[in-house]
C-alpha cells in the first residue's frame, strides 16, 4: 500500500479538482504490472507523480523485466535448464543480498527495483542476440543463475508473466507521429469530417494506441500493451 500523496501531473489528486483517477480506469488502459512498477519505483511513504510520460516509461520498464522474466521460457529448453540445480554464484548471493537489504529498510522498493533492472536489462539482452542473431555472448550458467535471481526478486514484489501476456507486436509508430495524427483528427472533427476522424482513432486503435477525448477539447492518448 503506498501512503504518499499522489499527484496527477504536480497537483494533488482530488475530486474537486476534477483529476481523481481510479485503479479501474488505469488497468483499462495499462498493464496491471505496469502500474504496480510505476508505484514500486517510488518508496512507499513518498509522493508520487502521475503523468503520461511516467506511465509510458514504466511501461517500458515493465517490458524488460517481462522479458527478464519470460527468458527460460522462452530459451530454457535450448539450454536444458529443466533439470539444472540452482547453485548461486557469490556475486548473485551478493546481489540477492543487496536487493533484500533494501527491503528490509522500510520497503525500500525504489532502490530494489534498480538490482531487479540491473539483472533484467542484462537478460533482455542477451534475448535480443539469441533472437537476431541465434548466439549469446554469455555462458548458460550465468544465463540460469542471472535468470533464478530476477525469478526470486520479482516474486518477492509480485510481479508475474506469462507468455500469453505479450501482445502481438503491431506496426511501430513514433510519438511524434501519434501527435500529428491526434491534431489531424482534431482538425477533421472540427470539419465535421467524422468518418475520417473516426478512421485515424480506430487506425491507431490497431497499433495499441487509446484515444481519450477530454471535456476541454484535447485528446490523451495512452499505450495498451494488454492482449
Amino acid at each position: 500500500m503506498h501512503n504518499g500523496f499522489v499527484n496527477i501531473d504536480g497537483e494533488k489528486m482530488s475530486k474537486s479538482l476534477n483529476n481523481f483517477t481510479t485503479i479501474r480506469d488505469l488497468v483499462a488502459h495499462f498493464d496491471p504490472m505496469a502500474i504496480r512498477l510505476f508505484i514500486l519505483q517510488a518508496q512507499y511513504r513518498q509522493p508520487i507523480d502521475f503523468t503520461e510520460e511516467a506511465i509510458n516509461a514504466a511501461t517500458k520498464g515493465w517490458e524488460t523485466i517481462r522479458d527478464g522474466i519470460l527468458f527460460a521460457a522462452d530459451f530454457g529448453e535450448k539450454f536444458g535448464w529443466s533439470n539444472r540445480e540452482y547453485h548461486p554464484a557469490p556475486e548473485i548471493i551478493q546481489a540477492i543480498a543487496s536487493f533484500e537489504e533494501a527491503m528490509a529498510d522500510d520497503f525500500n522498493t525504489s532502490v530494489a527495483m534498480s538490482y531487479v533492472f540491473e539483472i533484467a536489462k542484462k537478460l533482455r539482452s542477451e534475448r535480443n542476440s539469441l533472437s537476431h542473431a541465434g548466439k549469446t555472448v554469455a555462458i548458460s550458467d550465468v544465463l540460469f543463475q542471472d535468470w533464478q535471481a530476477l525469478s526470486y526478486m520479482t516474486n518477492v514484489l509480485g510481479f508475474t508473466a506469462n507468455v500469453s501476456d505479450r501482445q502481438v507486436t503491431q506496426e511501430s509508430i513514433s510519438e511524434v507521429e501519434i501527435e500529428s495524427l491526434i491534431q489531424q483528427r482534431i482538425e477533421a472533427k472540427k470539419a465535421k469530417n467524422y468518418q475520417e476522424g473516426d478512421r485515424i482513432r480506430d487506425s491507431l486503435k490497431a497499433k495499441g494506441i487509446t484515444l481519450v477525448d477530454q471535456k476541454d477539447g484535447t485528446t490523451r492518448w495512452f499505450k495498451n500493451i494488454k492482449a
